[in-house]
């Protein structure tokens, strides 16, 4: 099958970082005396940065949801700048798709500072045609509207498009895109 646009996710697709968000909830809330809840590691996955900051001030956090959102950031981006890497496979693949001259953007939950310090240091951001974070466009990938956004400015229509994602409830909604 030609590939003809290609929407990939970056957490756990094309790069081994999911560990990295496994202790960001606890750190931030534990930094504020506040304990986290056994069930909110595994909801943060599917949340926005922004819905997780105001999960946080439900949870008791006083700070502004745009302070909470800069301290969740702060925690996983030196770990993205110096050490995540990329899943066996994904670099040769994503530059594949490139020489056959497929255009790719990357859609992510990860705020963009955090994608392009592991793009940038990995020499991956140039292959890509736009990186557009979930946090930046203010939807998740819960709802179809990021990957109708992703195939319009890709050039395509949904159904001519691919998305390579590992998380379950975003390749139900991709499906529904189209």
């Amino acid at each position: 099958m030609q590939v003809k646009y290609a929407i990939f996710d970056m957490d756990g697709t094309l790069l081994d970082s999911m560990y990295v968000w496994d202790h960001v909830g606890q750190t931030v809330l534990q930094k504020h005396g506040i304990s986290m809840p056994k069930e909110l590691r595994k909801r943060m996955r599917n949340m926005t940065t922004e819905e997780v900051a105001l999960y946080f001030q439900k949870l008791g956090m006083t700070e502004p949801v745009e302070d909470i959102i800069k301290e969740i950031n702060e925690v996983p981006y030196e770990r993205y700048l110096h050490e995540v890497q990329p899943k066996p496979g994904a670099v040769e693949f994503l530059h594949q798709l490139y020489r056959q001259g497929t255009p790719m953007c990357i859609v992510s939950s990860t705020d963009t500072s955090s994608i392009h310090a592991a793009f940038d240091r990995l020499q991956l951001t140039d292959l890509f045609s736009f990186i557009l974070s979930a946090n930046d466009f203010g939807s998740g990938k819960d709802r179809p509207e990021i990957f109708y956004e992703a195939a319009r400015r890709l050039g395509g229509r949904p159904e001519e498009t691919v998305v390579f994602e590992d998380a379950l409830y975003s390749i139900r909604t991709a499906k529904t895109a189209g």
